[in-house]
C-alpha cells in the first residue's frame, strides 16, 4: 500500500520566527519550528506541504518585510521549508496588490487558488500531482466575503467568485482523474460539524460545511476561524487548525483497495527552531526590532498595562477609554469602539512600538461609519 503524508498549516500571520514579540521571548509556535517538522516527514515518505492562507498579515516581521522591495522574505522563507502549494487567504490582500504579487513572484510552489481573479486571470489553478503511482487532486478556494472588509484600494480589478460553484466545476473536471481529492478552503464551518446545527448568521464568510457535503472531496482542509479541529462531515474528513503558527495538521492518506485517511494535529512546539530560517530572517529582524523600539511618549498617570484582560473587559481600563479618546479626537466621530485582544499588553510608562503591536497587533484601518439612530439603537 502506498502512502502520501500531507502536512497543512493555515491562517499563520507573520508568524515566522519562534519568538513572542512583546518581550522577545521564546515561543511554541513559528515556520522556524515548521521547517524542521518537514524535513523530519520527507525523511520518513513521500509528503505533500501545503499553507492555506493567510499568512503574509501579522506580525511585526511582516510588517517591515511587506515595506520592503525586490524579493519578498517570506517567499524565500517558504521556499526553504520546502512547500509544494499555497493557497491564499483574505488578510493576504491587506497590502494591496503589489505586496501580494511580490509574495507570489518570489515563491517557488504555485498558488492554487481558483476563485479569485485579477483582471480577469485567476489567481491560481487546480492540480494533479502524481506521488507513489497515485494521483491526488488539489483544488483551493478562499472566502469570497473579501469586498466587505478590504478597502477597494487593496483589490482593483478583482473578482471574488463563489467558492462552492468553482470547487463543483474542478471536481467534476478532476475526480475521474484522482485517487484522491484535496480542497483547501481558506474559510470555516458555518455549521456544527456533529449535529448540524448553524453555528453562525449565514453570510457566505463561511460555507465549509456545504463544501464538506459535496460529493468526491476527500480531505477538505479549512481555515479562517482559528480553531483546533478534526471531524468527518459526511464522507469528508475536515481538519482546522488554531493561528500563528502555533500547530499544523497532519493527514495520512493510505492507498489500497479503500483510501484510509488519518489525520491529527501537531503542536509546533514539539520541533526545534530550525537555524537556517533564523539566518534567512536574521538582517529583517534586526531592522524588527529597531522599529520596536523607538520611543512613542510617556505615560503621566494611571497605569495603563493590563495584567488580567478578562477583569479589563469587565471593568472600564485607562487602556481602553485611551485608545477612544484617540479615535475620537483623529476623527472627530461622536462615539468610538475598540476591543482588547488576546493576550494584550498594554502601555509601558515609557511607550515604544512595541508596546503597541502587542496591544494591538494588526495594522487595521480606523473607519468611521456614519449610522442614524434607529441603527445605532
Amino acid at each position: 500500500m502506498e502512502k502520501l503524508t500531507i502536512l497543512a498549516t493555515t491562517d499563520v500571520h507573520g508568524s515566522v520566527l519562534a519568538k513572542n514579540y512583546a518581550d522577545n521571548s521564546i515561543g511554541p509556535s513559528g515556520l522556524s519550528r515548521f521547517s524542521s517538522a518537514v524535513k523530519q516527514a520527507k525523511q520518513n515518505g513521500a509528503t505533500l506541504v501545503l499553507d492555506n492562507g493567510d499568512i503574509l498579515q501579522g506580525s511585526p516581521l511582516l510588517t517591515i518585510a511587506n515595506q520592503q522591495s525586490g524579493s519578498h522574505l517570506l517567499g524565500k522563507i517558504m521556499n526553504r521549508i520546502g512547500y509544494d502549494f499555497i493557497n491564499l487567504g483574505n488578510h493576504d490582500f491587506n497590502y494591496g496588490p503589489r505586496v501580494l504579487q511580490r509574495y507570489l513572484d518570489t515563491l517557488a510552489m504555485p498558488c492554487l487558488t481558483a476563485n479569485i481573479t485579477h483582471q480577469g486571470v485567476p489567481y491560481g489553478k487546480s492540480a494533479l500531482v502524481s506521488i507513489q503511482n497515485r494521483t491526488v487532486a488539489l483544488i483551493a478556494v478562499c472566502t469570497d466575503y473579501i469586498p466587505h472588509w478590504e478597502k477597494a484600494d487593496n483589490i482593483p480589478a478583482m473578482a471574488f467568485l463563489d467558492p462552492i460553484e468553482t470547487v463543483k466545476t474542478e471536481l467534476k473536471r478532476l475526480r475521474p482523474l484522482a485517487d484522491a481529492v484535496v480542497v483547501m478552503y481558506h474559510g470555516g464551518l458555518e455549521n456544527d460539524p456533529i449535529t448540524g446545527a448553524a453555528t453562525e448568521r449565514f453570510t457566505g464568510e463561511n460555507v465549509g460545511y456545504r463544501l464538506a457535503q459535496l460529493p468526491g472531496i476527500d480531505v477538505l482542509i479549512t481555515g479562517h476561524q482559528h480553531r483546533s479541529l478534526l471531524a468527518t462531515i459526511g464522507s469528508t474528513v475536515v481538519t482546522q487548525t488554531t493561528l500563528n503558527a502555533k500547530e499544523f495538521a497532519e493527514i495520512t492518506l493510505t492507498f489500497g483497495e479503500k483510501l484510509r485517511i488519518e489525520p491529527r494535529i501537531v503542536k509546533m512546539e514539539e520541533f526545534e527552531a530550525d537555524p537556517g530560517i533564523d539566518a534567512i530572517a536574521a538582517e529583517t529582524e534586526r531592522e524588527t526590532q529597531r522599529w520596536l523600539d523607538q520611543p512613542l511618549g510617556r505615560i503621566d498617570g494611571p497605569s495603563m498595562k493590563v495584567t488580567d484582560g478578562f477583569m479589563a473587559r469587565l471593568h472600564k481600563h485607562p487602556l481602553v477609554s485611551f485608545i477612544n479618546q484617540v479615535q475620537r479626537e483623529l476623527t472627530q466621530a461622536d462615539l468610538s469602539a475598540c476591543a482588547l485582544f488576546n493576550g494584550v499588553t498594554g502601555f509601558n510608562p515609557e511607550i515604544t512600538m512595541r508596546d503597541i503591536v502587542s496591544t494591538y497587533i494588526y495594522p487595521n484601518t480606523l473607519v468611521v461609519k456614519q449610522i442614524d439612530g434607529k441603527t445605532l439603537k
